[in-house]
């Protein structure tokens, strides 16, 4: 998989993966907005359907913030407050008192994530295993959408049309064209606010990404060690 780091008049940093002939695209609108987009170079016709797969092997670090996205959206993380083995966490240096403060505000995290969970806005975006998030542009029923699964080492992006009748040029900000499916993940007024904050992290966090370097040993070196992990957790 190829990677493009390019900034655009505004500069705003914009992502594009290339593989298969296909660009998924990551950037951040003059509006304030994210997009997620797809297009496919080998098609001649209108696009209603494309998938777009991220594996471990196509590029670890990219791969491993997907898995962020994905994890925090599941368990309805929004801040790194969070501590899955707080009891475990404690430095015999730390003042005790100090220490059943940060233990209190995890909890109180813990608390906030189940609140989070029962709110609508989750049970829109996060079924079956499935992230679904449909675009933040116009009509709920007919707007476009993303599908995020994972299976194995590998993130399946499935991009669609939810109305394949209805391919008016609409709404001003949209990167609207036949041969292309953009999603727009809103930054105010979102469906599924407060999570696009994840997706936010995310597209920040790719600004640490040295996507010049090609060092293979180093790469296969991080896979094994990502196996290893995942065996220990079993």
């Amino acid at each position: 998989m190829k990677i493009k780091k390019t900034i655009d008049n505004a500069n705003h940093k914009q992502y594009a993966f290339i593989k298969d002939n296909k660009i998924f695209k990551i950037s951040f609108g003059g509006n304030g907005d994210l997009y997620w987009s797809l297009a496919n170079l080998n098609m001649d016709e209108d696009l209603d359907y494309e998938v777009f797969t991220i594996s471990i092997e196509d590029n670890y670090e990219v791969y491993s913030l997907l898995q962020k996205l994905y994890l925090d959206i599941k368990n309805a993380k929004i801040s790194d407050t969070d501590d899955e083995f707080p009891l475990f966490r404690f430095n015999r240096n730390e003042d005790l008192d100090d220490y059943e403060k940060n233990l209190n505000t995890k909890y109180k995290e813990k608390e906030k994530a189940q609140r989070l969970k029962e709110q609508e806005a989750y049970n829109l975006l996060f079924n079956d295993d499935k992230i679904i998030w449909i675009s933040d542009d116009r009509d709920y029923d007919k707007d476009q959408i993303v599908i995020i699964s994972q299976k194995d080492n590998t993130f399946i992006l499935e991009f669609a049309r939810k109305d394949k009748e209805d391919k008016d040029i609409y709404h001003y900000m949209t990167s609207f064209s036949s041969y292309l499916i953009s999603i727009r993940l809103r930054n105010s007024g979102s469906t599924y606010e407060p999570f696009n904050i994840i997706f936010m992290n995310m597209y920040n966090a790719l600004a640490h990404i040295n996507f010049e370097k090609d060092d293979v040993k180093q790469i296969e070196g991080q896979i094994n060690m990502f196996e290893h992990q995942t065996l220990s957790k079993k």
